[in-house]
């Protein structure tokens, strides 16, 4: 089966059970989140094992555990929400996966400079501006159907920085690849390699969430 199609067809099948649980919220949806980010540590524990120095292995285990637990809370907590928690994270959902489309049809049609070519050779500028616009639109489609008081430009502002702050993300997990020398962080999921190849910018962009959240808890509108 080519790549690509195995690729589709995986998306196909994890994207409605990943949503029905974000949909049900609850012990469900922290289910999800406990289970992923489990499997995400086992698979950074076995990239870390190629690190030779012990002192380096214990900094990059820390670190990377502790940046995948940070990112499963926020998630729960974005989620935990009654009246917003639901809107929220589709949104954050349907903005990581847009970046993700974006950027490769960008990237792939228009080519042109790279981005970080001694990390991820393949992505360009390009790529980086067509997932910041698609996240723009998503951004202002979630304004129109579900923004109630919030601001128009907050949410599209939050949704670019959130754009971003995924493909720094993705970055972030290419430099530990290429560092331990590994092509995919695991083989559990076909056509995308492991988890952490698939959450990769979800994780850096939950995180980010998290935070604009916690800056402005205070505001009135309906969103964070």
């Amino acid at each position: 089966m080519p790549p690509l199609l195995l690729r589709v067809l995986s998306s196909l099948v994890m994207a409605p059970v990943a949503l029905g649980l974000v949909y049900l919220g609850g012990v469900w949806f922290q289910a999800l989140v406990a289970i992923v980010i489990l499997i995400g540590i086992i698979e950074w524990f076995s990239m870390c094992a190629h690190e030779a120095d012990k002192s380096k292995k214990l900094v990059w285990l820390i670190t990377g555990v502790t940046y995948l637990i940070i990112c499963g809370l926020c998630l729960i907590w974005l989620r935990q929400s009654d009246d917003t928690g639901l809107i929220v994270v589709c949104w954050l959902f349907a903005l990581v996966w847009g970046t993700d489309s974006g950027a490769y049809l960008a990237g792939s049609t228009i080519g042109g400079p790279k981005l970080a070519p001694r990390i991820s050779p393949k992505k360009t500028w390009a790529g980086l501006i067509g997932g910041i616009v698609t996240a723009a639109g998503i951004g202002y489609l979630a304004y129109r159907y579900f923004g109630a008081s919030d601001s128009a430009v907050r949410i599209v502002m939050i949704s670019i920085a959130l754009a971003v702050v995924s493909q720094i993300g993705d970055l972030i997990e290419s430099h530990a690849k290429r560092h331990f020398g590994v092509k995919d962080s695991g083989s559990i999921i076909p056509g995308h390699g492991g988890v952490l190849d698939r959450i990769d910018g979800l994780a850096a962009a939950a995180i980010g969430a998290g935070v604009a959240r916690w800056a402005f808890q205070d505001h009135s509108g309906l969103w964070l």
